[in-house]
């Protein structure tokens, strides 16, 4: 005879004492027939928790063993929605029936969808930001589910996590078809959230979305946008307007996207990124004398890293080293390149001939992080005089491995690195020069910038940004009409060194 479903006294707030307790652990078992104590399962190591209510059951879903810590056992339906959730459809409409006739029970975890199809095409920028993000929420956020959307021909898993389940979305990335069949394939998944890092979301979706908007470059040098870069970004203003929410990596970054769209600024959070925790000072001499060695480099060079494109201001760069070479008689320096080619990537190259630095100049291309970490240590200074940055990554970098940075004194460069680099008119290469040659030849000016650009580095860390972004999912969730912005990740902001 089929055995019903108890109210147990957790269910009807009974007082927890030791009876009721030994009551609300002997829940009935719908999968097999019978009575079982979840105390003894909740007992078992963690590895096993993932296993059947027995040793040789079934395989249930791991969201199972979250949820029972936070809640009454589960009724029939939604042991069966767990059981068959990676079926799609079956697990959906049985967690929906669960939900329609088991008032006494609340989901407390968050099903978040995190659209990662760039990292196929791109695995620089964005893509680093997203596995930064993917990798501490592996760590913190246990009592969630993820569901990471990949490119159908990116078939290894970014994460391999019990609670973290790759799907594969058929879109094609930054295309007119996008729009059209994103909504299509995210029905199905029953999402409380889902996080667009590549500015634009689905806007035909029915899902609470949050989007990260890392700059608005291409709205202050829209002649740097190819057409067809043109044509993705110049969805912003309907992207800013559907996304319940908005994360944006600096402050500057945030007043930005208020002025230019008009984003109301309860709708944008400030979380800001950081440096990989694998950059951090190597042993100088053995570092500096096996990648001179290896990519045939004079003793001491200065170091770029970025995409080579107009934005970056790699000619301005290019000019100041020339005018350090001719004027201050600095020919046992070299200039290291490091980073993909981007638009207008011939022009660089041209400018290279033009002022006779084929010997000089090192274009590297992109390295492993390994190799960029050595560079990082070996280089006499980093100078990053871009014309325009949402966050600025790479001087913190190299201020994380105690190199020295130039950067520009515009957008959010000053708010990243304090008063642990010396900024620079990016449109001066003179100045970039005088700044270049300072470092160069004041040890004194060195080291202080060196311990300053540590201290700096170490108020950033990216678990503390996926903290901050899981509470932004947590907000779009409870209330996905008015989300409240937290409180951004504080940094300090003293006097910096000028020219």
């Amino acid at each position: 005879m089929r055995q019903k479903h108890p109210f147990t006294a957790a269910r009807l707030g009974a007082s927890t004492t030791e009876s009721a307790r030994n009551k609300r652990e002997d829940k009935f078992d719908p999968r097999q027939g019978k009575r079982y104590n979840w105390a003894q399962r909740r007992a078992k190591p963690d590895g096993l928790r993932t296993q059947g209510w027995s040793g040789a059951g079934p395989v249930v879903s791991t969201r199972l063993s979250y949820a029972t810590a936070h809640r009454a056992a589960p009724c029939r339906a939604e042991m069966h929605a767990f059981q068959y959730r990676q079926t799609g459809l079956r697990g959906r409409l049985l967690m929906t029936l669960h939900q329609a006739t088991c008032p006494f029970t609340t989901r407390t975890f968050m099903r978040i969808g995190v659209d990662t199809r760039l990292f196929y095409h791109q695995p620089a920028g964005i893509s680093r930001y997203t596995s930064h993000l993917l990798r501490e929420f592996a760590r913190i956020g246990r009592q969630d589910e993820f569901v990471i959307f990949q490119h159908r021909r990116h078939t290894e898993p970014l994460v391999q996590r019990d609670n973290f389940r790759r799907a594969t979305l058929y879109a094609p990335v930054h295309t007119r078809l996008e729009q059209w069949m994103l909504p299509l394939e995210l029905a199905r998944f029953s999402l409380d959230v889902l996080h667009s890092p590549d500015f634009i979301p689905p806007l035909y979706a029915t899902v609470p979305t949050v989007i990260t908007v890392h700059d608005l470059a291409f709205l202050h040098w829209p002649h740097f946008l190819t057409a067809a870069s043109a044509s993705y970004y110049g969805q912003i203003d309907r992207a800013a307007k559907h996304a319940k929410h908005i994360i944006v990596p600096s402050e500057h970054t945030k007043q930005d996207l208020i002025a230019q769209l008009g984003v109301p600024q309860a709708n944008v959070s400030v979380i800001y990124e950081a440096a990989d925790e694998s950059f951090v000072p190597l042993p100088l001499e053995p570092t500096r004398a096996e990648v001179c060695r290896r990519y045939g480099l004079p003793e001491q060079f200065i170091l770029f890293v970025g995409t080579i494109e107009p934005r970056k201001n790699v000619d301005g760069l290019l000019r100041a080293f020339h005018h350090l070479r001719a004027k201050y008689g600095k020919d046992d320096v070299a200039l290291v390149i490091v980073g993909g080619q981007g638009w207008l990537y011939h022009e660089v190259l041209e400018l290279i001939d033009q002022l006779d630095l084929r010997q000089a100049a090192y274009l590297l291309g992109r390295v492993p992080d390994e190799e960029l970490h050595k560079l990082y240590v070996a280089a006499r200074c980093h100078v990053h005089a871009a014309h325009y940055e949402g966050f600025g990554l790479t001087p913190l970098e190299a201020m994380a491995c105690g190199t020295p940075t130039i950067v520009s004194n515009n957008s959010s460069l000053p708010e990243v690195v304090g008063d642990a680099a010396l900024l620079v008119n990016p449109n001066n290469w003179e100045e970039i020069a005088v700044a270049i040659h300072r470092l160069l030849t004041d040890d004194d000016l060195h080291a202080d910038l060196s311990q300053r650009g540590l201290d700096r580095a170490s108020y950033f860390s990216w678990e503390r940004a996926a903290r901050h972004t899981l509470d932004v999912y947590r907000q779009v969730k409870a209330s996905p009409r008015a989300v409240a912005a937290p409180a951004a990740t504080t940094t300090s902001s003293r006097s910096t060194h000028r020219l």
